[in-house]
């Protein structure tokens, strides 16, 4: 039985996820020690998951997206974070484990689907390049990497017969309910198997037209208790007047995309993104099949020329389903390229070498969660002031957290008469002559 058993087992496999586990872990670890960040969005989904552990109450919608009158997404992020907090009672500590698990989670599944489609080899090169890109800021952008690779794994399979339309249909309408950006790949799904020899019958399209309204679910209820609240932000969105600067417009999509090239950023700004530009149009050809090339060309194109008609702002990550896939591509570059291994393994050695060393030199990141934590303990913990109050004097933004971490601890300053207050200044915003009573970082405490 166990000969039987061992004789199963594929070490090469084992070997290789291992591996690249080992590499999203080092990295992902590594980088978070550097400071991981708690501001606006963090700040905001720890407070809605808190809500559901003190209220015991569940949430219908989930984090707003494009701006700060925008729409709702559904709440599947908040319940994903929700073991992390409720493991660490509330300490937004929680968000830096739930980065690192979908790393590894974001890891584990790319290999596989990559190995389904090509072979372990370019399964593990994607891999390990795939964990140098991964992040380390926890919010409901960070699944993007995933959701890049599951959705084209979806495609590419549709278009070979191999996949069940409804079930893609599902997939698509929870990805809907994440984030803006994976809205995009929705219709590139659709396309994807009207592309296959053989099409959807009709009943199958209506099991998936009811499948993807499934996830869609609590903001249902919630528009049915609200007014349709939620609806009619989205239809604002989409068709109402955008008095907007041409002059801050034009072109600000295409300055996006050019911006978001920058993956490793290890390299010169400039020659990353033309390297990385050069794989994107290299990529259609390395695809075997006209149909395969269609895919990664439409894959490629589509984000750019819909987000190329909005003329509002437009971040650099709403192009992260493109550049999602440029570690895939590379690999399949360097396969194709370089054909002994020996060769190849030397190459990405020497890479991975220069990328650990990039890593464990990136300076800290200008404000971390335990700069804030610090600011917070040393209020709550001095002796002469009890009870305090605290203002803000800081650089646009800067005081994004603080709220959380008082009502986490549960000593919030007291906005009343005989509470002394104190005046967290950022760094350029200091008046002279001030009482200074604690530093951390750009921050100054003030005891007025």
């Amino acid at each position: 039985m166990l000969k039987y058993f061992m004789k199963k087992i594929n070490f090469s496999i084992i070997f290789s996820i291992l591996l690249a586990i080992s590499f999203v872990l080092f990295f992902s670890l590594v980088k978070i020690n550097k400071g991981y960040t708690f501001e606006w969005d963090q700040a905001d989904d720890a407070t809605k998951v808190f809500s559901i552990i003190n209220q015991k109450k569940p949430l219908l919608i989930g984090p707003r997206v494009s701006n700060d009158n925008g729409f709702f997404v559904g709440p599947y992020h908040y319940y994903f974070l929700l073991p992390f907090f409720l493991a660490t009672k509330g300490d937004p500590i929680a968000g830096s484990y739930a980065v690192i698990f979908i790393n590894i989670l974001t890891i584990i599944i790319s290999f596989f689907l990559i190995k389904n489609i090509f072979n372990i080899k370019i399964a593990l090169i994607a891999s390990l390049f795939i964990s140098i890109c991964l992040g380390t800021i926890c919010w409901n952008v960070m699944y993007s990497p995933l959701i890049a690779i599951s959705a084209f794994y979806i495609c590419y399979q549709a278009i070979n017969k191999k996949f069940y339309f409804p079930l893609a249909m599902l997939f698509a309408g929870f990805i809907s309910n994440i984030h803006l950006v994976s809205i995009s790949l929705v219709p590139i799904i659709i396309f994807s198997f009207f592309l296959a020899p053989k099409k959807p019958k009709l009943k199958e399209i209506f099991l998936g037209i009811l499948l993807f309204c499934i996830p869609f679910i609590p903001l249902i209820i919630f528009d049915f208790r609200h007014d349709f609240l939620n609806l009619n932000k989205l239809f604002l969105m989409i068709f109402g007047n955008k008095d907007i600067s041409t002059t801050t417009t034009n072109y600000i999509w295409l300055r996006s995309f050019w911006r978001n090239l920058n993956i490793f950023n290890f390299f010169p700004i400039i020659y990353e993104r033309l390297f990385f530009l050069l794989v994107l149009i290299i990529s259609p050809l390395l695809i075997k099949g006209n149909k395969n090339k269609i895919l990664v060309l439409i894959w490629i194109l589509f984000p750019v020329l819909v987000l190329s008609q909005y003329k509002g702002a437009i971040s650099e990550y709403y192009y992260i389903m493109v550049t999602a896939l440029i570690p895939l591509f590379l690999a399949l570059i360097l396969s194709k390229i370089i054909k002994k291994n020996i060769i190849l393994i030397f190459i990405i050695f020497i890479f991975f070498s220069f990328s650990i060393y990039k890593i464990i030199n990136l300076k800290n990141s200008s404000v971390t969660l335990n700069d804030k934590k610090s600011i917070v303990n040393y209020l709550i913990n001095q002796k002469q002031d009890q009870p305090f109050n605290l203002s803000y004097q800081t650089d646009l933004g800067k005081n994004f957290g603080f709220d959380y971490l008082f009502d986490y601890l549960n000593k919030s300053p007291k906005n009343i008469e005989n509470a002394h207050l104190y005046t967290l200044f950022t760094e350029n915003n200091i008046p002279k002559n001030s009482n200074i009573v604690f530093k951390q970082s750009i921050y100054s405490l003030v005891r007025n």
